[in-house]
């Protein structure tokens, strides 16, 4: 079997007004760019600031009409998918090599996005006449295929863990409250007071009694706080 040849007419096409039809709105509909997979090729992350961009090329290639592939060119400067409501946000910026997934919207987004970036978000017309366009993508990442993570958050039906390999852990709060059992593996350091049950680590005193003489050991009494 020869292969079929892509987006061009084949010998019943015009065979019937329901062919012709059906040739041409399959040649509309394949302008149309919905959602596909993409890679990260370059990541402008935002930090604790605003939400980066990213260049991304997809990895689905077009098709010429002798079957043969066409790889796509890098979309430049596309927003990317973050957690957040009001101020409080999951901060998880996108690293070049990425695997993703990008929609692409069915208006022109140049001017409500410039709104959106110079912190006047507000309604506007379409920046052109283009629709369904891969320069209208969004970027949401995490997809498929990505390499296997070694700093994470797992919470299932049994347990949840917070794993970050040999990085270290940063928790700024005004006060952290635990409720429950806490276990730890490790030396614990303080730059302020610690207290337990009520007493003062750090100034607490002791009673101090059978003290003998000689070799002998002391054995203090409970804290007095």
């Amino acid at each position: 079997m020869t292969n079929p040849v892509y987006g061009q007419q084949s010998l019943n096409s015009t065979s019937s007004e329901f062919n012709v039809l059906t040739f041409v709105m399959q040649q509309a509909l394949a302008k149309l760019n919905v959602a596909t997979l993409v890679q990260v090729v370059n990541a402008y992350p935002g930090g604790v600031g605003k939400v980066g961009t990213v260049d991304i090329v997809v990895l689905v290639s077009q098709v010429a009409g002798d079957g043969t592939a066409v790889p796509h060119t890098t979309i430049y400067n596309i927003p990317y998918l973050r957690l957040q409501a009001g101020a409080s946000a999951i901060i998880l910026d996108p690293l070049p090599g990425d695997i993703g997934f990008a929609v692409f919207a069915d208006r022109d987004l140049s001017v409500a996005q410039a709104s959106i970036e110079a912190g006047t978000p507000s309604s506007s017309l379409p920046g052109s006449g283009r629709r369904f366009d891969m320069a209208d993508a969004l970027y949401l990442g995490g997809w498929c295929g990505n390499v296997v993570p070694t700093n994470y958050v797992q919470i299932n039906s049994t347990e949840a863990q917070l794993v970050f390999g040999s990085n270290s852990i940063t928790i700024t709060s005004s006060g952290i409250q635990i409720n429950g059992n806490v276990s730890v593996q490790g030396s614990i350091t303080s730059s302020g007071n610690m207290t337990a049950a009520g007493i003062d680590l750090d100034t607490h005193t002791h009673q101090v009694t059978g003290i003998q003489t000689g070799g002998s050991t002391v054995n203090t009494g409970g804290p007095q706080g």
